[in-house]
């Protein structure tokens, strides 16, 4: 009898050691499958940015796909499970200038740059992104060298996701003909923006002048200024545009002129005449002033020394351009 006893327990041991390793797979099957669902549910933070500077700024995030365990195997063994990418991606999609050059930063690097294409339009995907929180900037170089303010973007970013920054509109490029001006001359404000927008171009006088101008099909824009209208002294212009579908940039940058009393010659450096180029007319006009002991000419006298003389001939060498 006492061996019937021990041979019952015995299989009843055998019974518990094939049972409970294959209880302790599918708990840990169950227990991986939750962590991804906490992880996903619970642990999870939408990418967004802090304080948007622009409306039409849209902001999206996706998350990736996570296929689910699988069950245990009849002979044993752990379930197979699919882990969340460690890493986030990150897409800029927006309008610039045509043909301009946009650079992305990530926490004040560059991380990307893209060329814009003719309608102005540019998309950039960051993958390979730690989570974490970023500070992005966005901005864009012109044709011809000009660049734009830089649009940045705090946020906060969670392995497994791709975010989305959509509806960018860089504010324009802007410059100016003169930073001097006599009162009554015409000064010409222009840039680049997104071809067609309209362009709001506002003079910070006594008060804020308005004025519009339409970007041709090339996204280039000017506005030629009367300044007639306003008193003598320092100001500031400063432009912002709205696409053909409506979307607003924010503020280009604020350049300062002076508008000098009426009459006053204004010198353009080594181009005595002004007529922008630097060749053999300014040369001829600067030797007729050689040395002179009175000098009637305003704008010969180059580095403003009284003075005409080898200074000065230096001074138009290195500006020369034909």
């Amino acid at each position: 009898m006492n061996f019937l006893k021990d041979q019952k327990k015995e299989i009843k041991v055998k019974k518990r050691k094939k049972y409970f390793p294959r209880l302790f797979m599918t708990f840990r099957a169950v227990f991986l499958f939750l962590i991804i669902i906490c992880f996903l549910f619970f642990n999870y933070q939408p990418s967004q940015a802090i304080d948007p500077i622009q409306e039409n700024i849209s902001i999206s995030v996706t998350v990736e796909e996570t296929a689910p365990p699988t069950p245990p195997p009849p002979s044993g063994g752990g379930g197979g499970t699919t882990i969340p990418s460690k890493y986030a991606t990150v897409i800029f999609k927006g309008k610039a200038y045509p043909g301009a050059f946009v650079t992305i930063l990530k926490n004040g690097t560059v991380a990307s740059t893209v060329t814009a294409d003719p309608l102005a339009n540019f998309s950039v995907v960051l993958s390979g992104v730690p989570a974490g929180i970023w500070t992005f900037g966005v901005w864009a170089e012109d044709k011809e060298g000009r660049k734009s303010l830089t649009l940045n973007f705090n946020a906060s970013l969670t392995r497994g996701t791709t975010t989305t920054f959509s509806g960018i509109f860089l504010p324009p490029t802007i410059d100016l003909s003169a930073n001097k001006i006599p009162r009554g001359e015409v000064l010409n404000i222009y840039g680049y923006t997104a071809p067609k927008s309209e362009v709001n171009v506002f003079i910070n006088s006594s008060g804020e002048i308005l004025k519009k101008t339409k970007a041709d099909d090339d996204g280039g824009w000017l506005y030629a200024f009367d300044t007639s209208i306003i008193e003598k002294g320092r100001h500031t212009t400063r432009s912002k545009a709205l696409s053909a579908k409506g979307e607003i940039s924010i503020f280009s940058q604020s350049l300062a002129f002076d508008v000098l009393p009426e009459g006053t010659a204004v010198c353009c450096g080594a181009d005595i005449n002004c007529d922008g180029k630097v060749n053999l007319i300014d040369f001829s006009i600067m030797l007729y002033w050689w040395e002179a002991r009175e000098i009637k000419h305003p704008c010969v006298d180059i580095n403003f020394d009284g003075k005409v003389n080898l200074i000065d001939f230096s001074i138009m060498l290195y500006h020369w351009t034909e």
